[in-house]
């Protein structure tokens, strides 16, 4: 079932008991990930004022030779503090060793959209009462202009809670009526449904998905859905958003260590960046080094000089006028 904002706000009572405007099934996950990663561009990355137009098997393409390529950028200093105050012309970006010209570029001022996607599985169950109050902290750190959603995976599904919404006090409402479900951790294709719910069609607006989990997937092992890391990864540097896992140390001596690492190679593939905590009842310094991450995160555009798009990698690096700063983007992306 699949409910626009306008009625989803009118519904929110009935939403309480029911608990989730929208559910997906963890197998759509798949498909989306064969289309980002064959190339389909992005749905706002085009010359603007192309229209899309609907390819064979129904997924949207643009009919232009002209793309934009959106970054998102942080900046912080030597000792990793976040360093908000770079102005726009400070940046150069280089794709493939070719300086290119910034056509867009906004400071931290610019609203945010953010995504919070709780890991309600089995194996946080434990931590169910300071999951929400995880959630409570998230939404608290946002300003009046940024947007928020609350999606959960649970029950073996994939569950919005809210779609973006300024209203906070509605999330709040929404986010204490959370119930205790549980089951498997079908995770990486959640954080691709996470995406493709609200910040797909949003590639040029600053994105970020915050993922509060032990890094856990089952669903290979138990053959629920066909979502390998390896594709997760390599699909993370093709979405426009900066992904911001904080990890909840389950203590697996089988699989704790290995989610960890993934976990963190999945920030870095997208620009973003791992936190980790030993339980959510730890989780309270994190609020505020994730607010002052987004506080410092730019947004840049440009058309590539070079306008073949083969489909090989293109590598990006961003540079800043100013000594004893640091950066982190997105590493590049396929020219499709």
């Amino acid at each position: 079932m699949r409910l626009g904002v306008g009625s989803w706000l009118a519904a929110s009572a009935s939403l309480c008991l029911t608990w989730a405007a929208t559910v997906r099934s963890p197998s759509e996950a798949s498909a989306i990930l064969d289309a980002l990663l064959r190339g389909v561009p992005e749905r706002a990355g085009a010359e603007p004022g192309k229209k899309p137009t609907p390819t064979s098997d129904g997924l949207p393409t643009f009919v232009s030779d002209v793309r934009l390529v959106n970054l998102s950028v942080s900046v912080y200093d030597r000792s990793g503090r976040p360093e908000p105050g770079v102005k726009p012309e400070e940046f150069e970006v280089l794709e493939d060793g070719v300086p290119q010209k910034v056509s867009v570029a906004g400071s931290e001022e610019i609203p945010f959209n953010l995504v919070l996607l709780l890991d309600l599985s089995g194996s946080t169950m434990r931590d169910r009462v300071a999951m929400r109050e995880a959630a409570r902290g998230f939404v608290g750190i946002t300003r009046p202009q940024d947007r928020v959603a609350v999606c959960a995976l649970s029950s073996d599904e994939f569950r919005v809670i809210s779609p973006l919404t300024s209203d906070r006090k509605l999330l709040l409402e929404l986010i204490d009526g959370i119930p205790d479900l549980e089951g498997s951790t079908p995770l990486y294709a959640a954080i691709v449904l996470a995406w493709d719910e609200e910040l797909a069609r949003r590639p040029q607006e600053r994105n970020a998905l915050v993922v509060i989990s032990d890094g856990i997937d089952d669903s290979l092992e138990q053959k629920k859905t066909t979502v390998p890391f390896d594709r997760l990864r390599r699909a993370a540097a093709l979405m426009p958003a900066l992904i911001y896992p904080i990890y909840l140390d389950s203590r697996n001596i089988f699989y704790g260590e290995r989610a960890l690492r993934q976990m963190r190679e999945l920030a870095e593939a997208s620009g973003g960046r791992l936190f980790s905590a030993r339980s959510p009842k730890l989780l309270m310094p994190v609020y505020a080094e994730v607010a002052a991450e987004l506080r410092s995160v730019h947004t840049l555009a440009y058309y590539p000089k070079n306008q073949n798009f083969d489909g090989r990698w293109r590598r990006i690096h961003v540079r800043v006028a100013r000594p004893n700063l640091h950066l982190r983007t997105r590493p590049g992306y396929y020219a499709r």
